[in-house]
């Protein structure tokens, strides 16, 4: 009776397939936080966005670092 042992490629693939599911779930992963936070921005009044130098508008803009609130430093800081 042979025994096959998958040593070799086959270990090649299947680190690459993990690769490619965690590198999806952080993708998935930073999506929803991205999400969250405009969520949760949004439901700030206006007063409140005006505070912190921002529109409604500019909700998505300021999570991208294109904002000048200062608030969002954290954010680009970390590419979200």
């Amino acid at each position: 009776m042979s025994v096959l042992a998958l040593t070799g490629p086959s270990e090649r693939i299947g680190s690459g397939l993990i690769q490619r599911a965690r590198a999806r779930f952080d993708d998935w992963l930073r999506s929803r936080q991205r999400r969250k936070a405009i969520s949760d921005i949004s439901q700030l009044d206006d007063h409140v966005l005006r505070d912190i130098g921002i529109s409604r508008a500019d909700i998505q803009d300021a999570l991208d670092g294109r904002g000048g609130s200062v608030l969002f430093e954290r954010f680009r800081a970390n590419d979200y």
